[in-house]
């Protein structure tokens, strides 16, 4: 027993965190770098639907509302999305989840 006593060694395995924090924090850079650049891409590059109302009053106060969308978007460029979820199951399993992707819509 010739080793002497280390006091940063000591502190430092006190001071390192646990498993599941460094994995939530992880997790919680991962989520905010995506929601960051879904943001901007959603932002900057995604054109929004311009909508034509036009509405006419006629004798009686019967009202006439037409609304016109244009859409923008070509049928085969697929929408991304991104969804958060959470979940229970029978086998007392708790937790939280995200899933990503794209869609196409007609």
């Amino acid at each position: 027993m010739n080793e002497k006593f280390d006091l940063s060694k000591f502190l430092g395995s006190f001071i390192q965190p646990l498993g599941w924090v460094k994995s939530l924090s992880l997790g919680l850079k991962i989520f905010i770098i995506v929601f960051v650049a879904f943001t901007i891409y959603k932002a900057y590059f995604v054109k929004t639907q311009s909508q034509h109302n036009q509405i006419t009053v006629g004798q009686g106060g019967i009202v006439n509302v037409q609304q016109n969308t244009e859409k923008k978007r070509s049928w085969w460029m697929p929408t991304p999305f991104v969804d958060v979820y959470t979940f229970v199951e029978t086998d007392d399993r708790k937790g939280v989840g995200m899933r990503g992707g794209a869609r196409w819509e007609f």
